[in-house]
């Protein structure tokens, strides 16, 4: 996986020839063929799946929002339903006026953007912003990491600005 771009590294682990998920029964009559497939835990050991159908987006904007993460906050590391903060902002990425909208934390580090992890490319180097900023860790970006593909690096506005790509 060294040698692919981004793009390549994506299409290989979601193709469906390549994908375990694609073999994977779900509890559903008619799933989407792309998709959010959501697994709720509660907490009496019951769980949940939901599925919803993937919005496709045609906006390319990142908007950068003023309101500023907590990262001292445990609710930023742990998926949860606590999802009030973004939630305030997600009608801009829902009603198609950007893509994602991209927070900073009260130190003015880039932290994440509602719906997904930030990637910036500079210098032909990838870099995400680090955990201790305040985020949830994705699944994806964990496996970039582990595969030395992007670094974690305190990133600020203004690396925003310099970057060559930014990937959502």
């Amino acid at each position: 996986y060294q040698n692919f771009t981004l793009f390549k590294l994506d299409e290989k682990i979601f193709h469906k020839k390549h994908s375990l998920f694609y073999n994977f029964p779900l509890p559903f009559k008619n799933p989407h063929k792309e998709g959010i497939l959501k697994l709720i835990l509660y907490k009496d050991g019951r769980y949940e799946f939901q599925q919803s159908a993937l919005k496709q987006n045609s906006n390319d904007i990142l908007l950068l929002s003023d309101d500023k993460i907590n990262s001292k906050s445990d609710n930023l590391y742990h998926k949860s339903s606590l999802r009030t903060f973004y939630n305030q902002h997600s009608y801009k990425w829902q009603q198609n006026l950007c893509y994602d909208i991209a927070f900073f934390n009260e130190k003015d580090e880039l932290c994440e953007g509602s719906r997904t992890n930030l990637i910036l490319e500079k210098n032909t180097q990838f870099y995400t912003p680090q955990i201790q900023s305040g985020m949830l860790n994705g699944v994806y970006r964990n496996f970039l990491i582990n595969l030395g593909l992007i670094k974690e690096k305190a990133l600020f506005k203004q690396d925003l600005f310099e970057a060559e790509n930014i990937y959502c």
